[in-house]
């Protein structure tokens, strides 16, 4: 296999999912031929707690297809090097296309995380594109579905039918995973969607992707946009969150309290007790009385 030696994206995220995890990611992707092209990574947990039933894929556009990374565990600030060998359709047209990677692992409970990374490949040449999409900063409340406003804009003067598809971490949901739309020259679109929380953690941030592609003659397009994603703790949880914590307080005044009062009645009782004591009157000596007659002299 004759290696094209072409490199095409070098690009470094650091991103938080949670308190004890940092996952940084770097990567670097090239041509090795017309079907095959590979990526280059440094996985690294910077974190202060090691992840478990570690996963790394990357998201393929159809026709594609690679391996899939397994970690039964990725230990804390040991970076671990590897490569995704990218198998591409025979039938697909060269240019740029977007294969975001895809992190999962678990924590010492158990429970699930997922983070995502940008990346995309070039098949036998790199292309640029014109469209361009803009994605939003969510705060999802609760589960709830959270609507937002997805806007794609087509700075060519031609028209496009352009594929838009939104990357999410695995604790997200949304109505919007792919669809085409049809845009005007010098003009753009807006896209009204939702998106949830099904198992996210509060007060947590999640990045979400969204790719823009067109097939023009036989050369494919494409542009990645990042948004984020804030789960808001809903207000009555965060009033139950007050009210416990202001119970705290308010449970170890009473505590207080009482060991004043009990500090206060056991003195005052102590008190009461000597002045009794003080008060009550000497018992006098038994007094005998003598009977007899009393003779004059």
């Amino acid at each position: 296999m004759k290696k094209i030696l072409l490199p095409v994206l070098s690009c470094i995220l650091v991103w938080s999912a949670s308190a004890g995890f940092t996952m940084e990611l770097s990567t670097k992707s090239e041509i090795l031929s017309d079907q095959y092209s590979r990526i280059n990574f440094t996985l690294l947990n910077s974190g202060d707690e090691a992840a478990y039933n570690v996963i790394l894929e990357p998201l393929l556009p159809e026709g594609f297809n690679s391996d899939i990374l397994y970690m039964r565990v990725l230990p804390s600030n040991m970076p671990f090097n590897g490569s995704f060998v990218i198998n591409i359709s025979p039938n697909a047209p060269v240019g740029k296309f977007p294969t975001p990677l895809m992190l999962h692992y678990t924590d010492l409970n158990s429970y699930p995380f997922s983070v995502l990374f940008p990346e995309s490949v070039n098949h036998v040449n790199g292309s640029s594109s014109n469209v361009f999409m803009s994605l939003p900063m969510v705060d999802i409340t609760g589960t709830a579905p959270t609507g937002f406003n997805l806007r794609v804009f087509n700075q060519d003067s031609k028209i496009h039918n352009v594929s838009i598809r939104l990357f999410i971490p695995k604790e997200l949901g949304s109505d919007l995973t792919l669809m085409v739309v049809e845009i005007q020259p010098k003009s753009s679109v807006t896209l009204e969607k939702s998106i949830w929380s099904s198992s996210a953690l509060y007060d947590s941030d999640y990045l979400l992707l969204g790719s823009a592609s067109y097939s023009e003659d036989g050369v494919m397009h494409s542009s990645l946009s990042y948004g984020r994603a804030q789960i808001v703790r809903p207000a009555y949880l965060s009033l139950e969150d007050d009210i416990f914590k202001n119970s705290q307080w308010f449970v170890l005044l009473l505590i207080l309290l009482s060991i004043v009062f009990i500090v206060y009645f056991s003195i005052k009782r102590r008190m009461v007790v000597g002045n009794e004591q003080e008060e009550k009157p000497k018992k006098i000596g038994r007094q005998h009385k003598i009977k007899g007659k009393i003779r004059p002299h």
